[in-house]
Formats: structure tokens, sequence, C-alpha cells
């Protein structure tokens, strides 16, 4: 076993002992550790693989990641340095009330609460608003991969309803941070499917070993772009497991992931509103996915909490068309808001979905140029409809063009200054944060 209480670790500028391991991975270690020098502060050590291409792949990414994102995201795990040693060794804040999975296991069958849902939901948005602004894609993000840190200790009570309602409580006090970075890129790819064997098969190798097989990207094998809007889709499974304590896709196919086919529980005890979001999060094609920003923007809104002012959302209407046909061939349950849009009647985009799918996986170079223009239009159509709603909700009359790519830029600002940080400073010039 790697390391032990006597072993030393000089990282940051600091003297680290590590205390006793806390969890291991496929991919590394991770130790309590405890400053050498100021005995009452604590550190998470990540000691990652490096035994092998691909674990050293994974490392450098985490690596690369630390290097490349600004200080300054209160929801971002924190990295104050590293080692020049042969493991790629990470010294990392402690969140030592552990991640989101483990707080749900202990109360099975346990439903969280509306507002403390979307405050967790909201956190991680903000996460991403922050990776996104950088252009990062996060690719890896599910409940095991967020963290808690608070002001309280582990917590320690009976798994009872009773015991889960208290906890959640205490949850709206925590810090929730995402983490685990192994799998970040920056690359977008119009279409996957137009690379090269070689190429399609080293990015299908490397997604099916870092995420899980119910997190793994829908847009990769539908021929869609992958972009930073497929961190969205994954939001959208932890939302859902947020609310039901369960994945949406959990029980399901591989062809049930792609063709967006799950079941919203009537057991809930999330608000239309919430349910909504999540059919929204979980859009056949990403450009039909809100932003992090707006993600961020709709769940800060107090108002959102009633169920008709949330059904002035520009929802697609592939995704209305989505849940009226599984709902009429299974008997799922929908939003009232999308029930009522059946009632008035709308087939056509049902027709268009199939046609658009067609289109999609037609090995054609004239057909698949078509499509990606109308995929444009559906794009800037989409997000015209989500500024129009935007500028309503402020009482501003709306855009005449949609949002640019820099809409990240406000929320980004106010998360770096929340915490006393700068958008622009790099992380490696926070003092004491060393990658030398």
């Amino acid at each position: 076993m790697l390391g032990g209480s006597s072993e030393v670790d000089f990282i940051g500028g600091r003297r680290i002992t590590r205390v006793r391991q806390l969890s291991e991975g496929g991919f590394a270690f991770v130790y309590l550790a405890q400053d050498h020098d100021r005995k009452q502060s604590y550190y998470a050590l990540k000691v990652m693989r490096c035994d092998g291409p691909e674990h050293q792949r994974v490392a450098l990414a985490e690596i690369d990641f630390f290097r490349r994102i600004p200080q300054g995201c209160e929801n971002l795990i924190t990295c104050f340095g590293r080692d020049n040693s042969n493991y790629g060794t990470l010294l990392l804040e402690l969140c030592d009330r552990g991640h989101l999975l483990s707080f749900l296991e202990r109360f099975a069958g346990c439903q969280m609460p509306d507002e403390h849902a979307q405050r967790c939901g909201l956190q991680i948005a903000k996460g991403l608003v922050f990776m996104h602004a950088q252009g990062i894609q996060h690719r890896d993000l599910k409940i095991e991969n967020i963290l808690l840190a608070g002001p309280h200790d582990t917590l320690k009570v009976s798994t009872t309803k009773a015991g889960f309602l208290r906890s959640v409580g205490r949850l709206v006090g925590d810090t929730l941070k995402l983490c685990d970075f192994g799998s970040v890129s920056s690359e977008e790819i119009s279409d996957a499917r137009s690379l090269d064997g070689r190429s399609f098969s080293e990015l299908e190798e490397v997604v099916q070993r870092t995420t899980t097989l119910i997190y793994q990207l829908v847009d990769l094998h539908s021929g869609l772009p992958i972009s930073v809007q497929i961190d969205q889709w994954d939001l959208g499974c932890v939302l859902f497991t947020l609310a039901y304590g369960k994945h949406p896709f959990q029980d399901e196919s591989s062809l049930a992931i792609t063709n967006c086919k799950y079941r919203w529980p009537s057991t809930t005890k999330v608000g239309e509103c919430f349910e909504c979001l999540v059919h929204w999060l979980l859009a056949w094609h990403p450009s039909e996915r809100p932003s992090s920003d707006h993600v961020v923007e709709i769940l800060s809104d107090q108002s959102q909490e009633s169920s008709s002012s949330f059904g002035a959302l520009p929802l697609p209407e592939s995704v209305t068309a989505r849940l009226q046909k599984q709902a009429k061939l299974y008997g799922a349950r929908i939003p009232k808001v999308v029930s009522e849009m059946s009632k008035q009647g709308s087939t056509a985009e049902g027709n268009k979905i199939t046609q658009d799918r067609q289109k999609t996986g037609s090995s054609s170079r004239a057909a698949a140029k078509t499509g990606s223009t109308q995929e444009n239009q559906q794009s800037a159509e989409a997000l015209r409809q989500q500024e129009e709603w935007r500028a309503r909700r402020r009482g501003n009359k709306p855009a005449t063009t949609p949002a640019g790519a820099g809409g990240n830029n406000s929320v980004l600002e106010e998360s770096a200054t929340s915490v006393g940080g700068s958008a622009a400073s790099p992380a490696m010039d926070v003092p004491g944060f060393d990658f030398s």
C-alpha cells in the first residue's frame, strides 16, 4: 500500500504528513493529510496511478486542469499544488463530509424536498459555469464527483426519514464542490462520427474508461456536436437523482439513453418547476439544452417556485413532443404545463424529430451539410426564445439577437467576486499555490 502515517510529502511549500487512507479508486488513492507544521490544518492528498498510458493521461489531464482554471469558484475543489515525484500527487482541500452519493445511499428510498434540491442544483450549475467560461468540459459529472464541505461534522444520524430530513436541513449550509477532473477536455467536435476510425475509437475508449455507462455521452454515438453542452445532460441526470434518489437510466439500456427514454416518478417531492428543468436538460439535441448560466439564472429566481411561472420557460417543442409521446405509449406522467400543451394539439414536432434523426444519421455529405444548417437554425431559434424569456422575466424588451457565448461571464464574475478572487487571475498566481 502506498503511504503511511510516517511518510512526509513536500508540496506547495508545505510539509505534509499522511495520516490514513480515505479512499481508493481505479485511478488514485486519497489520503487524509496533516500539515506537519500547522497541526490543525488538514488536506486531502490525491496520489494518482501513473503506471500505464491511460493512467498517465488521466493524471496529466487533472494536473493540467488545475494549471489552467482560475481560482475563485467556491463550487470547484481547491488545489494547493503538486509534487514532482513519479506519481501525480495533488494537495487538495479536505471535504470531510463525503460526496453526494454516500449521502443519498444512507437514506435509500428517501426523496429530497424541492427547496433543497434546487439549492444543490444551483451550486452544481455554478461550478459548471466557471468551467464552461474557460471552454472546459467536465465530461464526468455525476453524484460521486460532487463533494460536501461545511461547518458541520461528518453526519452520524439514523437512516430514517426523520434523520434524512434533519440531514438535508444541515446540507443547506454546506458548499457543494465538483471534483475529479481527469476526463476534462476543451476539444469541441461537430460530429464524432466524422472522425477517422482510429480517432473515433480512441475517443470512444477514453469515454468508456473514464465515465460510468449511465452517464456516458449520449452525443457521442448520436452524431451530435460535442461541446460544453454535454455536461448539461449529466446535470439533468444529477438533478433527477437528487429529486428521486435514483438515476433516470439506472435500469435502462444504452438504447434507452440514446432515445432519452425515462420515466419521472409520481411520488417525487420536487415541484413541477424543477421537473420541467430536468426534462429540458435531458433534451436530445445539445443546442436545445439550457446553458449552465441559464440554469443558474433559473434556479436563482425564487419566483420560479410556482409551476405557473415556470411554465413560461421556452421548453423546446422536441422535449414537449417526446414527453407527450411517452405519456401516450407508456402512460408516463408529464408536467401539467406539457399536458395542457398536448390538449392544444401539436403532433408535427414528433415527425420533425424523426426526420432530423434520419438526416443526422445519413452518410451523405450533402445531407449532413443540410442537417447542420437546420441544426444551426434550431439552435439560434432556441437561443432567441431563451433570451426573450429572460427579457420578460426582467421586465425588459426581448432581445433581437440570441445571446452569445459570452453569456457565462456575469455569473463567472459574481462567483469570483463572492470569494475575493478574480476571474482573470490564473491559478498559479495565487499565493501558496505551487505547480513548479
